[in-house]
């Protein structure tokens, strides 16, 4: 045994009790590691079925015409289908941007209604259309001054110094005060 120090390390300092060196005992903790570590299991096992590939083999709906074969492939014939008349009432339900489009005047609306192209000139539809348009002016004209008002300030200052002054004449007393 030889204790010839080799920078500050000599070979006793390798030893370990029981005269193996410190790598046998390094093999022999590792061994004891991997056996606490536990093992996959490489037993068969039954095969997961997989679900059939877009493209499979079984598919021959492009070639034969027959149409889908399965109830994935028939549900998006039917929404292929259905796209351009789902855009157009998209369309048409969707309200006008905030930002870059304004709502029709009351005088658009009423034309759209008593003569759009949306239904037939005699149908009882277009007679509910127009009654609608008269229904809901008390709620539109309210509105449509007050958005006007509040676009600038200017134009709501004027408006709250001329309507203090007609509250406080005793012509327009009837008035409530707002403040």
């Amino acid at each position: 045994m030889t204790t010839e120090r080799t920078e500050g390390i000599t070979d006793s300092d390798c030893l370990v009790s029981g005269g193996q060196s410190a790598d046998a005992s390094d093999e022999g903790v590792k061994a004891g590691a991997r056996a606490r570590i536990p093992q996959p299991d490489t037993r068969q096992s039954e095969p997961v079925p997989q679900p059939p590939s877009a493209a499979s083999e079984t598919d021959t709906s492009s070639d034969s015409g027959e149409g889908p074969t399965t109830f994935k492939d028939a549900v998006g014939a039917s929404l292929r289908a259905m796209e351009p008349t789902a855009r157009r009432w998209a369309k048409t339900l969707r309200p006008p941007l905030f930002w870059t489009e304004g709502l029709p005047a009351a005088g658009e609306s009423w034309l759209y209604a008593k003569k759009g192209e949306w239904c037939r000139p005699d149908s009882p539809i277009r007679t509910l259309a127009l009654i609608w348009q008269v229904a809901t002016l008390p709620v539109r004209v309210p509105t449509f001054y007050l958005h006007w008002l509040t676009e600038r300030p200017s134009r709501l200052a004027v408006f709250l110094v001329v309507y203090a002054l007609l509250a406080s004449t005793s012509y327009a007393s009837w008035l409530p005060w707002l403040w």
